[in-house]
Formats: structure tokens, C-alpha cells, sequence
């Protein structure tokens, strides 16, 4: 394990492992901090994941991953409010300092 993160009571981890807590997960599994329970998340890194951010309640992955799911990320993916992945920044309109 590389990375936490935490947030309404979901702990999120990234690192280069394949199980978390006996659920299958890609380098990224969500950890209900009452109970311990491990879920894996729908998307899959195809390497190791290094860092993670929740701006604005949204989740920023960066590692050594050139792909999140099926969709290019050159080591930086955004999962925001709407449940899928986009490479980061999510839109040529918005900077990193629309997430900070």
C-alpha cells in the first residue's frame, strides 16, 4: 500500500496489490472504516497507484499507470461526481486550480 485516503467514512487505498479484505481490486479499494469491509472499486489500474487526493469530493489517482479502466491516464486519473474516469483535468477548460 502506497496511499490512503479518507472520507465519509470510506477509507480509500492505492498501492500495487490485486485483494483487499478478500474483494478483488486492481491497485485501488474502498475500506468502510466502521466495519473493515473491503470492496473493489469498478475501474482498474494497470500499474501501481502512488498518491491519492479527494478535492471537492472528487478522487485524483496518480502512479505509474497508463491506463484507468479502458481509458488513457498517462500516471493522473479523476473520478469525479459522476462515476467515471477521465484523464486529469477532466475538461481542457478547468486547471489544476480548479481542484484545489
Amino acid at each position: 500500500m502506497n496511499a490512503l485516503a479518507v472520507q465519509a467514512g470510506t477509507v480509500i487505498a492505492g498501492g500495487a496489490f490485486s485483494f483487499a479484505g478478500g474483494a478483488v481490486c486492481s491497485r485501488v479499494a474502498s475500506i468502510d472504516a466502521v466495519t473493515g469491509t473491503a470492496s473493489g472499486c469498478s475501474f482498474a489500474s494497470d500499474n501501481v497507484v502512488r498518491c491519492l487526493i479527494l478535492p471537492r469530493n472528487a478522487l485524483c489517482i496518480g502512479g505509474n499507470f497508463d491506463f484507468m479502466g479502458s481509458i488513457p491516464a498517462g500516471g493522473i486519473g479523476y473520478f469525479g461526481e459522476l462515476d467515471n474516469w477521465s484523464p486529469y483535468p477532466p475538461t481542457a477548460a478547468m486547471g489544476w486550480g480548479s481542484f484545489r
